[in-house]
């Protein structure tokens, strides 16, 4: 990473004038997002396993041809 490009992080992590509370809120909310992830991981991989299965089980009985009038 260049200086130019720490300025430009630096300048937008710091905008309101806040000595690096952004920063911390940013990584606040990464650590209670990464949280909720670990908590309900069977959960998100039980539903994204369904939707993926009705995608793939609905794919298959596709047909354009029905679509056309």
């Amino acid at each position: 990473m260049t200086l130019e490009q720490r300025n430009v992080w630096r300048k937008f992590l710091l905008e309101d004038g806040a000595s690096g509370m952004a920063t911390i809120e940013v990584l606040l909310i990464i650590a209670v997002l990464i949280a909720l992830v670990i908590l309900f991981k069977d959960t998100i991989l039980g539903f994204v396993t369904e939707i993926l299965g009705n995608i793939s089980t609905q794919g298959t009985s596709f047909d354009p041809a029905s679509m056309v009038p």
